[in-house]
């Protein structure tokens, strides 16, 4: 028998050129087969399960003679190969093997032509192979329209629009068409609701100058006077010496500006009581440095050095700013460093006897100028404050206004201008920026709902290419492109071509629909896509996957077979040029970075930034990101050659370099020219070399981590015979990349690598929690001095009152008893333990040291811990004990020094408020659901069953005295009602309710627990300046009052609208919290109807249309603010204080930003803390503040060096133990 070569199916091409034991291992992997296959037909046919299908086969077709013919032929094969190897023809011999198989045996069906994993090639497309491949090329085909679509064709039309100057003029007359249909100025002159001025005649409700207004406009010749007053006779700083200097000038001032620019007096009002509060807070600042260099302090020129403190802190981002716009040569603006013009306001300047000798009278006017008009400006922004930087603009303008001009714009006597369609500051320039802020979200408003509708297809999310406050203010960030981008109405003038000193008269000029459009205001497009996942976090992807890489090069490096060294595998067959293969992440990573920058740059950024010096920057980008692939190539190609060594050599160098620097760039530099608008916040090099240093430990550990891990998914690999692209040839891999086998192959083993970099990147965050936890410690023995056995020995409980007294009294040990006792009434009070352990828990009046503070040795703490043993001195409460060892480990930690009375700086809590109960009530809460199932005060008093059992105890004593909170005693019929009736509800009284429902609210999520929570600031203040004050200081004495130091604000954004009984309960709330006195108040929004309105609100609630209000918003609004001392009518309705008309409808974006926005003018002092509705406090840790307002501290260099301190995050302690959360 001599073999038909011409019937071969596989072809001898397979394996030419392969080497020679790569040959000899085809000869014998297919001969194998071959053996295989005739002894496994063999013993089937000798088996007796085969009987029946031999009958079968037999009976249709002659399938064993066939077999015969196959296996005989291939034997043939198989010995004709072993003869041509012993003559030394292998390549033949390898021929015949493989088609001993692939010809005979299979039936021309496969070729076993590898010596890896798969082995064996189809030899024609089966409907398998088009099944495994299909899949893959809608995937490719898939991604690539996406690139295109999405990146490529909307870049193009971005393009197209940031060079085509008319479209600019077809936006122009398209927004005018649209203003056409909105401005009130073109509306029928005959109706009287779009009527820019109102008169008698009209039908409206005219407001007059008399009465006081609406919008808080009213008689200006009494604005100073009163203002005069408050300072002298209600304010604290009355004591100090020169304040009548002061007094006289801040209020010449504010009354001037009001009258010059129209501001809401109610507005003036306002903003005088926050200056005062400012400066008071700014006093105690600059009292406290003076007091921390120790010697003499004397208060004689304190408001002056207040003065200039408080405007380097609540000036330093406008004096930042605008120091920017004067390097800006299209700016136009010069500073002498003169006053300012103030559109000719003529008042009273600072005398220089009230500044001293270490500050120049006419640098402290200039100051408080500026500090003035800031925050008038600021307060009567609304929405606009989302802005600072706009406000700044604003700002500068009405300081550098000049009389001309001022008279066209307010009219003929700015004193007396007609109020009846509102403020025109308000009117004139804040509520046309307004418009378009609505406008770019808004198409109308719900008449009934009050709410504002958003625009088609904006319900999900905004557009890409929607403006948003950071848009806008990104462009009064840029004075270079502020000052081109602010055109006038007609097109034809900038805002900026006029003199900076009439700027402001021109400012109601300005096209604001067209300059604030998004064509040439946005800069980055907010897609929701993943290009803006990984435009974000890119870097996080190319670390890891550089780590993951280096870590396959390191596994494969020396897994290469004897007959596999023959070969040029795709990765290569040396470790420099297997890891060069690495830094083709560079034009990888790179070409994926500049698609999602595509997707996200948007028209403005491009009118912007193309030009040559960007198609410049642009090819050298290009040129630096493929320089990898191209020495990557260069070093492949040389070493396919073999070239000789220093070529290849000198490659690599180059290519490890190029990459190198690209890696460098992408990872350490990742922020572009046009992604840059402030500099980046210092970091200290101590702080930035731990972070450094967290990191590389952490890939570090992945790495070693990820040896193991990929080791064993390798291993893996080649027992299931799965293709390592690593190990193929590429010719083989051209080859066979049309089988299905080798197909399947090749998507087994990515999936299998896929899943393990999924693997391997899921694990990054649990190794950044254990890192944080490990410098956690690691800090906080630090923090202690590293004294380890000390801080695992010592019994913190018992060193409370020294570390308290050290720390949080500055050393006044006599005054530590009172306020312990304090203390413990507070946790009697909230029910926490009974009458005789508080006799054992406080010093009452004993010199003795209770016995809970008495040192306990080591060996005591651990029985008591960790072998049950009872403890006497220790409070059964957990909620107690929590609370000790809290204080315990606060004072352990370092500590700033405390303010010292009456030096405290202000504070304002500020807790927005939408729906949540105020309290608890019966029949809603408490006993809802009680037939059906457990009830919540059922839930509760189970929860709380001691502290329950306490409360009724306390209420049957009848609150002897006054408890911790100020609350009365009960009357005698009270007391009598109250008998222990257990949980039967149906037994207790109303009256009882309303006791239980205060108890209960106090232990849920209502509004009443953190109010009250957070009034706890109130009494430890006063604790403080009682224990330790410095006696010497104006300040002190008859002046003294808490509500000076602390506010608590409450932004009841739907006080209009509640109901009966939740305008009760929050009278109730007042009542409960009376002790605060005006420390407490409460801001909302309030909105009256114009006339024809659809709402059947009295004519008293009706006003004329100001002037530019919003054609599609038919109600003014005003943010609101009272007191304990406002009275209530007879509806329940508490009458306002300050009433400032706000632009428009205040709600449009977040509801909890916006609800504090709008109450935002009535915080007091520097500091601002803000919480949710749902928190609590406890009145040890609030005897903390003045330590934790420590933090705050700014040398008086530190606003120059950029390093003042703006924000501080203090934990949150979750102490329930309810739920998950809570375990």
């Amino acid at each position: 028998w001599q073999p038909e070569v011409d019937e071969f199916v596989c072809e001898k091409s397979a394996v030419e050129g392969k080497p020679k034991p790569e040959l000899l291992l085809l000869v014998a992997q297919n001969c194998a087969r071959v053996r295989h296959a005739n002894h496994t037909r063999v013993s089937s046919s000798n088996s007796s399960w085969f009987t029946p299908v031999r009958r079968l086969l037999n009976g249709h077709q002659a399938w064993e003679p066939h077999w015969f013919a196959a296996s005989f032929r291939a034997g043939k094969l198989c010995s004709r190969a072993i003869e041509l190897i012993d003559e030394g023809h292998e390549q033949t011999a390898a021929f015949y093997a493989i088609n001993a198989w692939g010809t005979e045996i299979t039936d021309g069906v496969e070729c076993c032509v590898l010596t890896h994993a798969p082995y064996c090639l189809d030899t024609s497309w089966f409907k398998h192979s088009i099944i495994l491949r299909t899949p893959i090329g809608v995937l490719v085909l898939i991604f690539s329209l996406f690139c295109c679509g999405s990146g490529l064709l909307s870049f193009c039309d971005r393009i197209r629009g940031s060079l085509s100057t008319s479209d600019s003029k077809r936006l122009r007359r398209e927004l005018r068409r649209l203003q056409g249909k909105l401005d009130t100025s073109k509306a029928p002159p005959n109706n009287p609701l779009f009527s820019s001025r109102c008169n008698q005649g009209s039908g409206l409700l005219v407001e007059n100058k008399s009465a006081s207004p609406l919008n808080g406009s009213g008689n200006t010749e009494a604005l100073g006077e009163s203002l005069r007053r408050a300072w002298i006779h209600g304010s604290c700083l009355r004591d100090l010496p020169h304040a009548k200097g002061f007094a006289a000038s801040a209020a010449d001032l504010f009354e001037e500006l009001a009258n010059r620019f129209d501001f809401q007096m109610d507005n003036a009002r306002n903003q005088h009581e926050h200056l005062l509060s400012l400066w008071r807070s700014h006093c105690a600042l600059v009292a406290d440095r003076c007091l921390e260099l120790g010697g003499t302090f004397s208060e004689e020129y304190l408001l002056a050095e207040a003065l200039s403190d408080l405007h380097s802190n609540l000036l330093a981002g406008f004096s930042y700013w605008k120091a920017k716009l004067l390097r800006c040569d299209s700016g136009g603006l010069v500073d002498d460093g003169s006053m300012h013009p103030l559109a000719g306001a003529a008042w009273e300047h600072l005398p220089p006897s009230v500044c001293g000798p270490r500050c120049d009278a006419g640098v402290l006017s200039r100051q408080l100028a500026e500090i003035v008009a800031y925050l008038l400006v600021w307060g009567e922004s609304g929405n606009l404050r989302f802005m600072p930087e706009c406000v700044y603009f604003i700002t500068e303008l009405v300081l550098a206004a000049s009389p001309r001009g001022m008279e066209e714009l307010y009219g003929a006597s700015n004193g007396d201008s007609d109020h009846r369609s509102g403020p025109r500051f308000l009117n004139d320039i804040v509520r046309p920026i307004y418009n378009v802020v609505f406008d770019e979200w808004y198409e109308s408003m719900d008449p009934e709902k009050d709410r504002p509708q958003l625009r088609p297809g904006y319900n999900k999310f905004l557009p890409p290419d929607c403006s948003n406050y950071d848009d806008w203010n990104e462009l009064f960030c840029d004075p270079a492109q502020l000052s081109r981008g602010l055109v006038l109405k007609g097109g034809d003038n900038l805002l900026f071509e006029s003199p900076h000193a009439e700027r402001f008269s021109v400012l109601t000029s300005v096209d604001w629909a067209f300059s604030l459009h998004h064509t040439f205001t946005k800069t980055h497009r907010e897609v929701h896509s993943l290009w803006g996942i990984f435009a974000s976090t890119h870097r996080i992807w190319l670390a890891h996957f550089l780590v993951f890489a280096l870590v396959f090069c390191t596994i494969t490096r020396s897994r290469l077979s004897q007959e596999e060294a023959f070969q040029n595998p795709v990765l290569g067959r040396t470790m420099v040029i297997r890891v060069a293969a690495i830094g083709l992440l560079v034009p990888f990573h790179s070409a994926l970075w500049t698609m999602a920058r595509i997707e996200l740059i948007s028209t403005a950024s491009l009118r912007r930034a193309l030009g040559c010096s960007c198609c410049l920057r642009g090819l050298a980008a290009g040129v630096m990101w493929t320089l990898p692939l191209c020495t990557y190539m260069f070093v492949r190609l040389m070493d396919d050659k073999h070239a000789d060594n220093s070529t290849v050599t000198v490659g690599l160098v180059v290519h490890y370099a190029v990459s190198l620097i690209g890696v460098v760039l992408l990872l350490f530099f990742p922020a572009r020219h046009v992604d840059t608008l402030w500099p980046k916040t210092p970091v200290p090099l101590r702080i930035r070399i731990v972070r450094y240093f967290f990191w590389l430990t952490l890939f570090a550990l992945k790495y070693v981590l990820g040896l193991i891990i990929v080791q064993a998914v390798y291993q893996a690999t080649e027992h299931l015979d799965l293709v390592v692209l690593d190990r193929e040839d590429a010719r083989e891999v051209y080859g066979a990349w049309s089988s299905g086998s080798w197909a399947s192959a090749s998507i087994q083993s990515a999936l299998l690598w896929l899943s393990t970099y999924f693997l391997f990147l899921a694990d990054t965050q649990m190794w950044f929690v254990v890192g944080c936890t490990y410098l956690g410690m690691v800090t906080m023995f630090v923090q202690r001095g590293c004294r380890v056995l000390k801080f695992a020995s010592e019994d913190a409980i018992a060193n409370i009152p020294a570390l308290f007294v050290q720390k949080v009294l500055s050393g006044k040990a006599k005054a530590f008893p009172r306020i312990w006792d304090k203390i413990v009434e507070h946790m009697h009070y909230e029910d926490k333990f009974h009458s005789l352990f508080k006799g054992d828990m406080a010093y009452a009046g004993r010199s003795r040291m209770p016995k809970l503070f008495k040192q306990s040795k080591c060996g005591e703490r651990l029985a008591n811990t960790y072998c049950c043993l009872p403890n006497p001195t220790w409070p059964e409460n957990k909620d107690v004990q929590w609370r000790l060892l809290a204080l315990s480990r606060g004072l352990g930690l370092p500590m700033p020094r405390p303010f010292i009375a009456p030096y405290f700086p202000g504070l304002t809590v500020l807790i927005p408020h939408y729906s949540e109960s105020v309290f608890l009530l019966k029949d809603r809460d408490l006993l809802f659901g009680q037939e059906e199932t457990v009830p919540l005060i059922d839930w509760l008093t189970t929860l709380y069953k001691d502290e329950f059992q306490l409360f009724i105890n306390r209420m049957q004593r009848g609150n002897l005295g006054e408890d911790a909170n100020g609350d009365e005693a009960l009357s005698a019929e009270e007391v009598k009602l109250w008998n222990d009736n257990g949980t039967q509800w149906e037994m207790y009284q109303e009256a009882e309710w309303d006791k239980i429902c205060e108890w209960a609210s106090m232990r849920m999520q209502t509004l009443y627990r953190t109010v009250a929570g957070m009034c706890l600031y109130h009494p430890a203040l006063q604790c403080h300046y009682e224990a330790n004050r410095y006696e010497e200081s104006a300040l002190a004495g008859k002046v003294w009052d808490v509500a000076d130091c602390f506010t608590c604000l409450i932004s009841m954004q739907r006080y209009k609208a509640f109901s009966k009984l939740e305008r009760e309960h929050t009278n109730r709330m007042f009542g409960c919290l009376r002790h605060v006195g005006r420390s407490l108040k409460v801001a909302y929004i309030d909105n009256t109807f114009r006339v024809g309105g659809a709402d059947a609100r009295s004519a008293s609630s009706r006003t004329a249309r100001p002037q530019n209000m919003h054609n599609q918003q038919s109600r003014r609004y005003f943010s609101c603010l009272f007191d304990q001392s406002c009275q209530v009518d007879d509806e329940g309705w508490r009458q306002p204080i300050y009433r400032v008309e706000l632009p428009g409808y205040p709600v449009l974006g977040d509801g909890k930003g916006d609800n504090q926005n709008h109450a935002i003018i009535f915080t007091r002092g520097s500091f601002c803390q803000c919480i949710d509705s749902n928190q609590g406090a406890y009145f040890e840790q609030m005897l903390l503040l003045p330590c934790a307002l420590g933090e705050f501290r700014n040398s008086p260099d530190s606003a120059a060096n950029g390093g003042m301190k703006q924000i501080i995050g203090f934990p949150e302690h979750i102490t329930s133990d309810i739920g998950s959360i809570g375990d």
